[in-house]
């Protein structure tokens, strides 16, 4: 089985290290390697394109988010997941329209994070139960405020009779 490479973007050291261990201890991923700014990352990108890269949204250098939406219209085949601490709406949205394809919040163990790789490589989009719950809420709420109110007139029994009729052909 072929070894997935793997690019992690974060710019705390304790945290990087952690997800580095993450990567390095899962039987079908490898660590490409593991930078702490946009400008690294890109500099990574361009020599060896990983197949996946974790991304951190709060970088020194840059929006995490702009890195995404620039290293995704490159290419578009690298699979893209967030692991940040940022799970409002703002930062959700934005990295998820930009092109990140799971959001997973920094909390998540190191098994869940090897696995959510893996789901992500399969074709899912792995996202932390806190932001699946914040999304559905969201959705939920844009749909009535963007729902149209709509009078449906009440039919007469005439005139279902004639749309029943209509139906039928005649």
């Amino acid at each position: 089985m072929t070894a997935w490479s793997v690019l992690i973007v974060e710019d705390d050291p304790t945290v990087r290290e952690r997800l580095s261990r993450a990567i390095e201890h899962h039987p079908n991923l490898t660590l490409l390697t593991a930078v702490g700014s946009c400008a690294e990352a890109r500099t990574v990108f361009t020599i060896t394109p990983p197949q996946v890269m974790l991304v951190d949204i709060g970088l020194p250098d840059g929006d995490g988010v702009e890195l995404i939406r620039e290293i995704t219209s490159l290419q578009d085949t690298v699979d893209v997941m967030v692991i940040t601490v940022f799970g409002d709406e703002k930062h959700v949205l934005a990295a998820l329209k930009a092109g990140a394809a799971g959001y997973l919040l920094k909390d998540s163990s190191l098994a869940d994070i090897g696995e959510a790789v893996m789901q992500l490589i399969q074709g899912g989009s792995p996202i932390s139960p806190p932001i699946v719950r914040y999304l559905l809420k969201h959705f939920r709420q844009s749909e009535r405020i963007t729902k149209p109110e709509v009078d449906i007139p009440i039919l007469t029994s005439r005139e279902r009779e004639v749309l029943n009729l209509i139906v039928k052909g005649f």
